[in-house]
């Protein structure tokens, strides 16, 4: 039998226990780890960087080279950066094939650019990031192309998706191959960034004033991941930028972030493929991200 020993809460003038100290996160870029560092963008904010742990080759990183937080709306000179950076990417790879030979079909070798935006974007790492890769089979440029004509600069959705997101196709001035970016192209190119995020969080509610007014000042707080910023996808390709709000970082233990929302799910297990193969993609990233039937469209 448990016996009971009633017992007395400590005297109130028993010495206090000292608060635990925080836990300072570990942050792989700052500084960044000399292995993997390509070297600084002289001129901008940013150190280009390999990731150590990619699952697609040519998996680079533009890190910001002070803390900042991935909480945030980019400003108009680091999404111009993140846009000369995708261009030289696509410029280097369509130049030569990996094994030195001249390549004879550089529209093969084109790239996009992403930023999960957030805590629960798929983000792991709470410094500011945005990321590069080779653009190969991508299922939502797929679902783009098939949408037929959108006017340009304009966002839209698209039917086929069941959550809440915005496309903008981008002018034929900045598709063309020939494009060299220049301050003006940026500033072209950020007010239709603002566009697609105003479109995206206009159904939850949210004008573009209150959207910027909600995300100054993040860089001020602590050094960590802020539970009460909006989270969400940004992908941006010569041809479009692509926005979806989320919810949370993970649906039926799948990982989610840019990559994801871009049809490219990336099962680490047996266990995470079955899954996938049971419920289905689109299973995966509606219940990672804003349901359209829940919100007023």
């Amino acid at each position: 039998m448990f016996g009971f020993k009633p017992t007395l809460p400590p005297s109130n003038t028993a010495p206090a226990a000292p608060p635990p100290k925080p836990v300072k996160r570990f942050n792989p870029f700052l500084p960044p780890q000399p292995e993997l560092l390509v070297g600084p963008a002289e001129e901008y904010d940013f150190n280009v960087v390999l990731n150590k742990f990619t699952v697609v080759k040519d998996h680079i990183l533009l890190t910001t080279k002070a803390f900042k937080n991935q909480s945030c709306l980019l400003s108009q000179s680091e999404l111009y950066t993140l846009w000369k950076a995708t261009l030289s990417f696509e410029s280097e790879r369509s130049s030569y094939l990996p094994d030195g030979s001249p390549n004879l079909a550089p529209d093969t070798q084109r790239a996009f650019a992403f930023h999960n935006n957030g805590v629960a974007s798929g983000c792991s790492v709470h410094h500011r990031h945005l990321q590069i890769l080779p653009w190969g089979d991508m299922p939502i440029a797929d679902l783009i192309r098939k949408a037929g004509s959108q006017k340009l600069g304009v966002p839209f959705t698209l039917p086929s998706l069941p959550f809440v997101h915005s496309v903008v196709l981008l002018p034929a001035s900045l598709r063309q191959s020939s494009h060299v970016p220049t301050p003006e192209t940026g500033a072209q190119l950020y007010a239709l960034y603002m566009d697609a995020y105003e479109a995206a969080y206009a159904p939850l509610g949210y004008s573009r004033v209150q959207l910027v007014d909600h995300f100054k000042g993040f860089d001020e707080k602590l050094e960590d991941f802020h539970e009460t910023a909006l989270s969400s996808n940004f992908i941006m390709t010569r041809e479009f930028i692509y926005v979806t709000p989320r919810t949370q970082t993970r649906n039926r233990g799948i990982h989610v972030h840019s990559m994801g929302m871009a049809g490219l799910l990336v099962a680490t297990s047996e266990e995470e493929l079955a899954e996938i193969r049971s419920h289905g993609p689109m299973d995966i990233l509606k219940g990672a991200s804003v349901v359209k039937d829940a919100v007023k469209l």
